[in-house]
């Protein structure tokens, strides 16, 4: 074994000792011996290496480089199948220069962070996939008291529905309902594992209350039409849609059979089976929409009016209601879980722009305002706004949430965790606002909870116009062109606004 050695651009360190490094089509079962190549700085490369030797049965290194501009050739030459790449955090441009070109050769990368940099970070949490930071000191605000026995004649002993119950509102929205004490909770759900997960939830802290778990897509009409009137339910919550901005931009007739298509599906539901109160789970981003999922949430909330006018007009008491919100702290895909998964991989975390900003509620918060909400609906066809207090930006909330970790924030590479700055994703908007400008906020008996007045309308045209959008949709989605599905919703919703809304972009797809 040699005692020194020297780690020169394009030189192999003489290390002799084999070792076993998974392969990733390995999937972590086989290890097998490969001979890596080492990408760094003459610095963490040196220190690379010993650390490699003290492992003990190392592979000979395909070879080692220093200057990412020569990494193409040098792969092109040694044909490595894997790289182990190590850089100082100051280094974070070079590090990511070398990955895209990894990524791009389709050669696997294990990252190596330098041992001392390692040791100058404060400790983690014991668990770092969960954050200790409770999320409304991200927010900055007390949440509000809900009164829950307001909606108790509504709830109380009587049949509940909840659609989407596997959600992350959904399912909070579920045991919300069940602290009340109805008298049977349907859970509708088209996710087999999040169906099981919440009626297991529900069964372990409400043990007495009935409930069915019931498995099924909402956009099937008929068949919503069946479960819903076997139920009979007396209220139903329908938190059942597509979410996910940047995804939707890609699957806009996705967006479009789920989020307008499933909210007529279960509305006209709620008319057969004689429900007293149908609340649609509605988004700030239906105001004034840059994207497909805002778009088709505006949509639904103008269905949701057009099957209450209906419903007025044959003389039913079924009264529906949208209630409207920004985002909410912990749901599944928004920036707590995505940031803590980021932390406990060492960082970065990333903001898509410093000037992005959101307004912001706990889930538990947003759930029992939603629950509420349903108690207010005495005219139907109604629009409530929950009362977000001020907008956060999202950098601010990154540097808080980095802090209440032990971590020292920085964009620039001087703290102890990178923010790294992605830039806007497709459909994203800077901010949001909660209403129209010709929409007025009023307040209502529920604190919290404010009415929308519109001092001139705002979608209510002519049901018959409505019906014959909707009727361009279906065809729309039918042909499975995306650029036919935007042009589509953008006559239903004028105020709708994409910068490139009918072109078929590599990756958009129809459905």
């Amino acid at each position: 074994m040699r005692t020194e050695r020297e780690i020169q651009a394009g030189g192999a360190p003489q290390i002799v000792r084999p070792v076993e490094v998974v392969a990733p089509e390995s999937g972590g079962d086989a290890p097998i011996e490969v001979r890596p190549l080492l990408v760094g700085t003459l610095e963490t490369l040196d220190a690379l290496a010993r650390q490699l030797e003290a492992a003990g049965d190392v592979p000979e290194p395909l070879g080692t480089v220093t200057d990412v501009r020569a990494l193409a050739e040098q792969c092109d030459r040694l044909r490595p199948e894997i790289a182990i790449t190590s850089f100082r955090a100051k280094d974070r441009e070079l590090a990511a220069e070398a990955r895209s070109i990894l990524r791009r050769l389709g050669i696997a990368e294990r990252c190596v962070t330098p041992l001392s940099e390692m040791l100058s970070r404060p400790p983690r949490p014991a668990d770092a996939t969960a954050p200790r930071v409770d999320p409304l000191e991200l927010v900055g605000r007390a949440p509000r008291e809900v009164d829950l026995e307001a909606v108790a004649p509504l709830v109380r002993d009587r049949c509940v529905l909840v659609t989407g119950a596997g959600g992350s509102i959904g399912s909070e929205l579920a045991q919300t309902l069940a602290s009340i004490g109805p008298e049977r909770l349907v859970l509708m759900e088209r996710s087999e594992n999040a169906l099981f997960e919440i009626d297991r939830a529900i069964a372990s802290k409400f043990p007495e209350l009935a409930r069915e778990a019931v498995l099924h897509d909402v956009t099937e009409s008929m068949r919503t039409a069946e479960i819903v009137s076997r139920f009979g339910p007396a209220v139903i919550y329908h938190a059942a849609a597509h979410k996910h901005v940047p995804l939707m931009e890609d699957h806009p007739a996705h967006a479009v059979v789920n989020n307008v298509f499933g909210t007529l599906a279960v509305a006209e539901a709620a008319l057969g089976a004689g429900a007293e109160r149908f609340v649609l789970i509605s988004s700030d981003k239906a105001v004034n929409p840059t994207s497909v999922m805002g778009a088709t949430k505006r949509l639904a909330e103008l269905v949701v009016g057009a099957v209450q006018r209906r419903a007025s007009g044959r003389g039913l008491s079924t009264r529906l209601c949208s209630v409207r919100f920004g985002n909410v702290l912990g749901s599944a895909g928004s920036v707590i879980p995505i940031w803590t998964a980021q932390l406990a991989e060492g960082g970065p975390i990333t903001v898509t722009d410093e000037r992005m900003e959101r307004f912001f509620m706990t889930i538990p918060e947003a759930a029992a305002l939603v629950v509420r909400a349903a108690s207010l609906s005495d005219a139907g066809a109604e629009t409530f706004v929950l009362d977000m207090g001020d907008p956060v930006k999202i950098i601010d909330l990154a540097r808080r949430f980095a802090i209440a970790h032990g971590y020292t924030p920085s964009i620039d590479g001087s703290g102890d965790v990178e923010i790294r700055i992605t830039g806007a994703r497709p459909g994203e908007k800077l901010s949001e606002v909660l209403a129209y400008e010709r929409e007025s906020l009023a307040p209502t008996a529920a604190t919290g909870i404010r009415a929308l007045r519109a001092s001139a309308p705002v979608g209510r045209e002519d049901p018959g116009t409505l019906d014959v959008r909707l009727d361009e949709l279906r065809d729309a989605v039918r042909r499975g062109v995306a650029s036919a599905v935007l042009e589509a919703v953008g006559r239903a919703v004028p105020e709708y606004r994409s910068g490139d809304r009918g072109e078929d972009r590599p990756g958009r797809l129809a459905a």
